[in-house]
């Protein structure tokens, strides 16, 4: 009797650790599921994160070189903009270069004008050639009739 009580007890308590062992093992297949649950999802997110960093350095390739395509636009616009400001000078040189020559043409005809009327007074005492020799010597042509009067 005390044996089949021994081994009743024993078998009690072989199924107590089986039932212990049993929910043990429930849990740790439960967070074991858990885990790889999470790993799953994190390893889901890293092939994101790598997809959006692939992506960022194309848009940052493709950045960098849109800027260096708008530097080299933008010094080519710089050569171009400094190469008018040269020709815009040169004309500029020889504008002013033409109006000081007109200028000084015009001041010539003034004083030719004022050698004729000044010419005309005294030439009215004078006749003929000699008045047209008193004209060339004044500036002006003796056949022009601009210088006639």
């Amino acid at each position: 009797v005390e044996t089949e009580s021994a081994a009743l007890e024993s078998r009690l308590q072989a199924q107590s650790v089986m039932k212990r062992t049993q929910e043990t093992c429930g849990m740790v297949e439960n967070k074991v599921s858990f885990v790889k649950n999470a790993n799953v999802q994190l390893d889901a997110d890293l092939v994101q994160i790598e997809s959006q960093i692939e992506d960022l350095k194309r848009i940052s390739r493709s950045q960098m070189d849109e800027i260096k395509g708008l530097r080299e636009a933008n010094k080519k616009k710089e050569t171009n903009l400094h190469d008018e400001q040269r020709e815009l000078e040169r004309m500029e040189g020889k504008v002013r270069e033409t109006m000081a020559s007109a200028a000084a043409e015009k001041e010539k005809e003034r004083q030719i004008a004022e050698r004729l009327k000044a010419g005309k007074a005294e030439g009215t005492n004078m006749q003929g050639a000699g008045g047209g020799a008193n004209l060339q010597a004044l500036g002006g042509r003796a056949d022009d009739p601009q210088y006639l009067g």
